[in-house]
């Protein structure tokens, strides 16, 4: 499939929906690499010999918000890295600040034909956000 060897970071400051996930990106292939916030995981990215090509991250972390999140791992990757983001929360102002940024949203609990639709549409698209923002 189109996500094989894929590598994907997974943020999340849930440890079961963080295993969850990425117990999901791996039945479809993918290489992942979690963290339970960015700093958690840009200290990790050293360690790997290739930059992470998706990032998956929760809405709601413990010390910042998933937007915030996406944006400090893709200035420490110094990619814009195709980036989706999950969350439990139905407030307006969180689902209109997810696509501004041209980030897309999916809600939990996450379904798994949605999820592999759009990252691999993410992974075809990498100018999608501009597609979306238009």
């Amino acid at each position: 499939g189109a996500l094989r060897g894929t590598f994907a970071l997974v943020i999340d400051d849930d440890e079961a929906a963080r295993a969850g996930m990425c117990g999901l990106l791996e039945t479809w292939g993918c290489v992942t690499l979690t963290g339970a916030s960015s700093s958690d995981a840009i200290a990790q990215l050293p360690a790997h010999d290739r930059s992470p090509e998706l990032i998956v991250c929760d809405y709601w972390l413990t010390n910042e918000n998933g937007l915030d999140a996406i944006e400090r791992v893709r200035a420490a990757i110094g990619e814009r890295v195709p980036a989706l983001l999950v969350t439990a929360e139905t407030s307006r102002s969180v689902l209109l600040s997810a696509p501004g940024a041209g980030i897309p949203l999916l809600h939990k609990p996450v379904s798994p034909l949605k999820l592999r639709a759009l990252l691999a549409q993410l992974l075809s698209q990498p100018d999608s956000e501009i597609r979306i923002a238009a």
